[in-house]
């Protein structure tokens, strides 16, 4: 694997973004070890959301950090609230 110039920001919310298959993923999972991680490319997962939006907060659960994969996916019709 190559090195990655990258650094976490030490507090709020961060896109990553780039091509498919470059490590992203891979990346996020290794500095971020206690986050809930939901993937929207399960299709199990993505179908439980898109009828719910507000399941997501089950995902997550007590996590003050969430990583959500392919967050692209979220229907730009839907919002997603966690109240």
């Amino acid at each position: 694997m190559y090195s990655r110039k990258i650094v976490a920001p030490q507090e709020g919310s961060f896109f990553l973004l780039g091509p498919r298959g470059t490590g992203k993923s891979s990346w996020v999972r290794t500095q971020f070890k206690g986050a809930a991680y939901v993937d929207l490319l399960d299709a199990d997962i993505y179908t439980d959301l898109l009828s719910s939006p507000k399941r997501l907060s089950r995902y997550i659960g007590e996590n003050r950090e969430a990583i959500i994969d392919e967050v692209q996916k979220i229907p730009a019709q839907r919002a997603i609230c966690l109240s």
